[in-house]
C-alpha cells in the first residue's frame, strides 16, 4: 500500500510542494518515538542479562511490502549488540543465518540463545510451515550458530519460544490440521542434546493445549507458563486471551488452566509478552483497528502489565493500557527486558516522493525501517507495575545506532 499525497492546485510549484511535503512528513513523524537501528521485517529480540548481550532477528527488507497480508519470507538476519551501563546499544555484528519467516529468539543465559522460525514452503492444504529450531552461543560479540533442527512432523504458524530451564525450551504455534476452518494451538518441548541441537522430547511433541487460537506468545515465571494468543475463529479474531500453565520438569507435562479474554487487538497484528518481575509480565499489542495513519496502515501500539493471580491460575491485567508508538500492522513487534528497562522493536516504512508527467505526486514506500523503543519499569507502594515510555531512554539509544527518521524527532 502507498501513502498517496496528491498536491492541490495551490501547491504546483516545486518550492511550495517541498514545504508541504516537509510539513506533512513532520506531522506524521512527530508522534513516533523509537530509534531506527536497521531495515527489515518481523523483528524479535532477546537479552542475556548477565552479559548484557542483545540478539535481534528479522526477515530482510527484500522480502516484500510490509503492508500486504502475505507474510514476509526471505533471508533471516541476526544482529548482536552490547548494552552499556547507560543502556545504550552498540550493535556489533550481523549475519544472514537461514531462510524463512517469522523468527523468534529467546535467551538461555550464559551467552546462549535459541531461535525458531518457519520455513518458506507452505502446505497448500493447511497453510502450515515446517518449524526449525536453531541453537547458538555469543562470544566476542559473534553469534556461533549450530546446525538448525527441523522435524518434518512439527508444522505450524507463528511460533514463539521460551526457556524452561534444564536445557529445555518450549515452542508454541498454531496449526490447521483438524479438518475445521480455524486453527488450534500446540506446543513441543525440546531438549538440548550432546551435539548442541534441540531435539523434540517424546510425548511432548505436537501437544494441543487450546482448541482454537493463533499467533501465540509465551513467557516464563519460574515454572509457571504464561501464554497469550489471538482468538480464532470469528467473532474472536480481534480478541486477545491469556492462559496460564504449570510445567513439570520431571514428566515434561503442563497443567493448563482455562483461557481468559483480556482486550481487543487487530486480527492481523502480532504482539509479545515478557517477564518483568517474579510474578509479573509486560505485554504489547496493536490496536483493534484504530489506524493512526490510514494510508500506510500504521496502527497504535499499546502496552499493559499483568500479574499472576494468588492461586497461580490466571493473569490479573492492570488498567494501565497506554499508546506509546505506532507501527506497521503486518510486521509484528517484540519485547525484551533488562532489569528495570524494557525494550520493544517494531517496523515502520520509509518512502519517497514520485511525480508523474501531470504533476501528481505520490509518497511511495521504499524501505522498511525497524525501530526500538525503551521504557522504565516501576512498581508503586501497592506492588503495581507500570511502564514509563520516555524520551530520555530513546535519546540515549540514539548515540550508538543508525540515524533514521528518529533523528529529526522533536526531543
Amino acid at each position: 500500500m502507498q501513502f498517496r499525497l496528491v498536491y492541490p492546485r495551490q501547491f504546483k510549484t516545486q518550492k511550495s510542494r517541498f514545504f508541504m511535503l516537509l510539513f506533512s512528513l513532520f506531522f506524521i513523524l512527530k508522534s513516533y518515538a523509537g530509534v531506527n537501528y536497521a531495515e527489515g521485517l518481523v523483528p524479535s529480540i532477546a537479552i542475556d542479562s548477565a552479559t548484557r548481550t542483545i540478539v535481534e532477528t528479522h526477515v530482510g527488507d527484500e522480502a516484500g511490502d510490509v503492508n500486504t497480508n502475505v507474510a514476509p519470507y526471505g533471508k533471516l538476519w541476526l544482529k548482536v549488540g552490547a548494552i552499556d551501563a547507560n543502556n545504550n546499544i552498540d550493535w556489533k555484528t550481523e549475519i544472514q543465518y537461514e531462510d524463512g519467516g517469522h523468527p523468534k529468539v529467546a535467551s538461555l543465559g550464559e551467552g546462549r540463545f535459541v531461535e525458531v522460525h518457519e520455513d518458506q514452503y507452505q502446505d497448500k492444504n493447511t497453510g502450515d510451515y515446517q518449524i526449525w529450531v536453531t541453537y547458538g552461543t555469543v562470544s566476542n560479540n559473534i553469534f556461533n550458530k549450530n546446525t538448525p533442527y527441523g522435524a518434518s512432523n512439527i508444522r505450524g504458524q507463528r511460533p514463539s519460544v521460551a526457556y524452561l530451564g534444564n536445557n529445555k525450551v518450549i515452542v508454541v504455534y498454531s496449526r490447521n490440521d483438524n479438518g475445521h476452518p480455524w486453527r488450534s494451538l500446540y506446543y513441543t518441548i525440546y531438549q538440548l542434546d550432546d551435539n548442541n541441537q534441540f531435539k523434540p522430547i517424546d510425548g511432548a511433541t505436537n501437544v494441543q493445549y487450546e482448541t482454537s487460537g493463533t499467533t501465540p506468545s509465551i513467557a516464563m515465571l519460574g515454572n509457571t507458563i504464561v501464554e497469550t494468543h489471538i482468538g480464532d475463529p470469528a467473532p474472536y479474531t480481534n480478541s486477545l486471551f491469556s492462559k496460564v500453565g504449570r510445567f513439570d520438569d520431571s514428566s515434561n507435562t503442563i497443567s493448563w488452566n482455562p483461557s481468559s479474554y483480556y482486550t481487543n487487538t487487530h486480527p492481523s497484528g502480532n504482539y509479545s509478552i515478557i517477564k518483568i518481575g517474579d510474578n509479573a509480565i509486560a505485554e504489547t499489542h496493536f490496536g483493534d483497528g484504530t489506524v493512526s495513519d490510514p494510508d500506510t496502515e500504521f496502527l497504535n501500539i499499546y502496552s499493559v502489565t499483568g500479574t499472576l493471580s494468588s492461586d497461580g491460575k490466571s493473569i490479573n491485567w492492570a488498567n494501565n493500557y497506554q499508546i506509546f508508538d505506532s507501527g506497521s500492522l503486518h510486521s509484528g513487534n517484540a519485547l525484551a527486558a533488562l532489569g528495570s528497562k524494557l525494550f520493544e522493536v517494531h517496523t515502520q516504512p520509509r518512502g519517497s516522493e514520485k511525480c508523474d508527467s501531470y504533476d501528481h505526486c505520490i509518497w511511495s514506500l521504499d524501505t522498511i525501517h525497524m525501530y526500538i523503543d525503551t521504557g522504565s519499569i516501576t512498581q508503586d507502594s501497592s506492588g503495581n507495575y507500570n511502564i514509563n515510555w520516555g524520551l530520555n531512554s530513546s535519546k540515549n539509544l540514539r548515540s550508538n545506532q543508525e540515524k533514521g527518521r528518529a533523528s529529526i524527532l522533536p526531543w
